[in-house]
């Protein structure tokens, strides 16, 4: 890895596009699903609608996905992200409850081997 590009894998190690495609539609499915789960019954928090119709309105993916009403909590996944700058970025995703406030979160990213 260069210092220019710390999380890029050298180019033989680079996933196939297919591959990475696959891993960008799972992502983003993953935390769609998220999404839905923190969002829950609190349909009316004009911030998050706005958030909702402003992705519908720019993305046919996000239509998609949202259109499917999966609902579910992320706790661990492994993610592939796509950075303008950095590129590709696989991370380990952990979300912890936080006892004291049960509607906060700790979402802690870091590096996959």
């Amino acid at each position: 890895m260069t210092k220019n590009q710390p999380n890029r894998p050298p180019p033989d190690k680079a996933p196939d596009r297919n591959e990475s495609q696959a891993d960008s539609d799972l992502t983003a499915a993953c935390l769609i699903a998220s999404l839905r789960h923190t969002i829950g019954n609190d349909v009316t928090d004009p911030r998050l609608a706005g958030l909702t119709d402003e992705l519908h309105n720019k993305s046919e993916r996000f239509r998609h996905i949202w259109g499917r009403h999966e609902v579910r909590s992320q706790r661990g996944a492994t993610l592939l992200l796509s950075h303008p700058s950095a590129g590709e970025l696989r991370l380990n995703r952990e979300q912890l409850a936080i006892n004291a406030t049960p509607h906060m979160k700790l979402v802690v990213y870091s590096p996959a081997r």
